[in-house]
């Protein structure tokens, strides 16, 4: 609750604690910013700023002399008035709480008076902005050593997706975003979903479909819980007695598995955020990314330019609420080769913006290699900041909705031999290890 009197004091108390200790203005200065201050205490916290970005001592006399002989009564009264300068961090967090309340109550008034559905979606984009901490998280080298401790004591288990081969190459993990790009019709949902049936048997997940029903998801989902199930029955409502049984075999363990689908269609970055903290998710997948609406519609503003927004407002999201953002994006589809085949995807391949390039901690790309609906699909890790990228072949299987490895062939090693020779002789050099050949 709102209480002006808690603030005023919180803010005279803030003050006084500087002006009887200077060696609190460092503490006031990283952890207050102008607008958690009012009138006259606002004017006496830049001037203490400013003194101390300047080099001066912080005192009554530097900031009597910097704010002028009208605040010297206001002075003397916080100095006779705050006790201690020792409580000043408590001091401090009231009135940042206090000054957030002030914001929210203000804005709340402003919500209830806006003109437009877009006015008022942009009243609360930005009280959620000011109902968010925006301090740097600082950490010194013992606290730093001493995790470091506790996270290498044991081994560390990234997030798997439920493929081991792929599961040995990404490095994915709380905090990151995963960026899963593909063409039309090539599969990525159906990869999303498999990724998701499998990480909510440790992680609750939420997947926000901004295009496909939840029905029509739960479909999928089925036919992934249930291996001998068919899609095509279940679309075309054929399933028989068999197909029940099974169903009804697995139904315990489908309605516990820690999955929500949110149908998003209309949701900006700051909805998906309000919904995934209220249902206390830590991954979500969202499908996808381009269909996100815009927080705030700017004038002039380019679509590329908001996408880029959503980008970095879903980048803050998984860094700052530590989760594992799987973020789905269309590819733009280059002109086909003269054979009449497409080219693979590249990282420039994401549509829209190279911002989602620049804020994923791994990007796949996923394509068919082939035609039909079950052709085989390589997805290529064009971006991993922590492991190793390339190339895998993935099969397809189009009426059990589901991905698996395809193991490439062996080359024989006599082969790998006079290959590298070959490369070796044509950069003039023709050493080789056997270290080299295996690499």
């Amino acid at each position: 609750m709102v209480n002006g009197k808690d603030w005023a004091n919180a803010q005279a108390s803030v003050i006084g604690s500087a002006l009887i200790d200077g060696s609190c203005a460092p503490l006031l200065m990283s952890e207050l910013r102008p607008e958690d201050l009012s009138g006259d205490y606002r004017t006496m916290f830049e001037a203490i700023v400013s003194l101390k970005l300047s080099g001066q001592p912080v005192d009554p006399v530097t900031v009597l002399n910097k704010v002028g002989p009208a605040y010297r009564d206001e002075i003397i009264r916080l100095i006779n008035e705050t006790p201690t300068a020792a409580n000043v961090a408590a001091y401090v967090r009231i009135c940042k709480e206090q000054s957030r309340l002030t914001r929210l109550a203000s804005l709340g008034s402003e919500l209830s008076a806006a003109a437009s559905l877009d006015e008022a979606r942009e009243i609360l984009h930005t009280a959620q902005a000011a109902a968010v901490e925006q301090n740097a998280a600082i950490t010194d080298m013992p606290a730093a050593l001493a995790d470091f401790y506790g996270r290498h004591e044991k081994e560390h288990r990234y997030i798997g997706v439920g493929i081991p081969e792929l599961d040995e190459r990404l490095t994915v993990d709380l905090g990151s975003v995963l960026v899963l790009g593909g063409y039309p019709s090539d599969g990525k949902t159906a990869l999303m979903l498999q990724w998701c049936w499998h990480i909510a048997e440790t992680l609750p997940v939420g997947i926000f479909s901004f295009e496909t029903s939840a029905a029509t998801l739960m479909d999928r989902l089925v036919t992934q819980a249930v291996p001998e199930l068919s899609f095509t029955a279940v679309k075309r409502g054929t399933l028989d007695a068999k197909d029940w049984k099974r169903i009804t075999a697995e139904s315990v363990r489908i309605s516990k598995r820690n999955v929500r689908i949110v149908e998003a269609a209309g949701m900006t970055a700051a909805d998906v955020l309000g919904v995934t903290l209220a249902r206390g998710f830590k991954v979500i997948a969202v499908d996808y990314v381009q269909l996100i609406a815009p927080g705030t519609v700017r004038k002039g503003g380019t679509r590329q330019e908001e996408l880029a927004e959503i980008s970095k407002a879903l980048a803050l999201m998984a860094r700052r609420h530590k989760l594992l953002v799987i973020e789905l994006s269309q590819l733009v589809r280059p002109q086909k080769k003269k054979d009449g085949t497409t080219p693979a995807p590249t990282l420039s391949s994401l549509r829209e913006s190279g911002q989602l390039e620049q804020d994923a901690d791994v990007v796949a790309l996923l394509y068919r290699t082939g035609d039909g609906e079950n052709a085989a699909r390589q997805l290529y890790v064009a971006k991993n900041k922590e492991g190793r990228l390339g190339r895998m072949g993935l099969r397809f299987d189009g009426d059990r909705q589901r991905f698996s490895y395809i193991k490439p062939p062996e080359i024989p090693r006599e082969l790998m031999v006079e290959a590298e020779k070959r490369r070796r002789r044509e950069r003039g050099d023709d050493q080789i290890t056997i270290e080299e050949v295996k690499e």
